[in-house]
C-alpha cells in the first residue's frame, strides 16, 4: 500500500494474486482509518493509523484484524501493540455475544441467562467480566503510551469514561508539543 500526498484517496487492484495499492492524504500528521477488503460474501476488516506515510502491507487475510502489521508506518506500532493485548479478550467476547444471539434466536433467553451473560454485580457476567478487563488493559496502555497520537485518539473516544482528577493527570503527563 503507498499513501502519497496530493492525490486522492482510492483503491485499484493490482493483480490476481489481491494486491492494490491505495494513494491519498490526510490533514492530519496522523489519522485512524480502516482498511476493508471484500472476497465474495466474507468481509475482513483492520483499523489503522498511519499518516503521509508510504507504508507496505504484507500480510494474509487471516491476519484481519488483529496482526494486521504495517511497515515504515512511524505511528502504526502501537495500534498493533494495544490489539495485541486485548486480542484474546476480544475473541472470547465476540464468542460469548454468539452464544448470546444464538440462545435468542432458539427463544431459549431468559433473565437467568441475560444475568450470566451481562450480569453487572458479584458474580459478575461472562461478557462484563471481559468488559472490565478490557478496560483495565485500556487504562493501563493510556496511562504508559499518554505521549503519542494513537494514545490520545484512543483516549479521545474514551475520556468520558474518566473521572475529572484522571483526566487532568493525564493532560499534565503530556509532552508539550502534544498538548
Amino acid at each position: 500500500m503507498k499513501i502519497e500526498r496530493e492525490k486522492p484517496c482510492f483503491g485499484q487492484l493490482l493483480s490476481q494474486r489481491g494486491q492494490f495499492e491505495l494513494s491519498g492524504s490526510f490533514e492530519l500528521a496522523s489519522t485512524p482509518v480502516h482498511l476493508a477488503i471484500g472476497n465474495g460474501n466474507d468481509f475482513f476488516y483492520s483499523p489503522l493509523f498511519i499518516g503521509n506515510e508510504r507504508i507496505v502491507i504484507e500480510e494474509n487475510i487471516e491476519d484481519f484484524p488483529f496482526d494486521l502489521q504495517t511497515e515504515g508506518s512511524a505511528y502504526d506500532g502501537l495500534r498493533y501493540d494495544f490489539g495485541q493485548l486485548e486480542k484474546d479478550l476480544i475473541v472470547q467476547r465476540d464468542e460469548h455475544l454468539a452464544e448470546m444471539f444464538s440462545l435468542r434466536v432458539q427463544g431459549k433467553w431468559n433473565d437467568s441467562l441475560e444475568n450470566a451473560y451481562w450480569g453487572r454485580s458479584g458474580p459478575f457476567g461472562k461478557i462484563r467480566t471481559l468488559d472490565i478487563e478490557l478496560d483495565k488493559i485500556r487504562e493501563e496502555f493510556i496511562d504508559d503510551n499518554i505521549n503519542s497520537y494513537y494514545t490520545l485518539c484512543l483516549f479521545g473516544v474514551c475520556k468520558t469514561e474518566y473521572p475529572g482528577p484522571k483526566i487532568i493527570n493525564l493532560i499534565e503527563k503530556l509532552d508539550p508539543e502534544l498538548n
